[in-house]
């Protein structure tokens, strides 16, 4: 896209693609913080 001078869409591309990466890492942080609120399983 970029050597036929269609920047407009490799930028909208690009944040998108940043957008996305973005969400998934908010939505990995938050797992592992529920994650670390569990108590550990009584195993005996």
């Amino acid at each position: 896209m970029v050597r036929e001078g269609n920047y407009d869409r490799s930028v909208a591309l690009m944040r998108n693609s940043i957008l996305t990466e973005f969400v998934v890492a908010i939505i990995i942080l938050g797992a592992v913080a529920w994650l670390g609120m569990l108590a550990p399983s009584q195993v005996s």
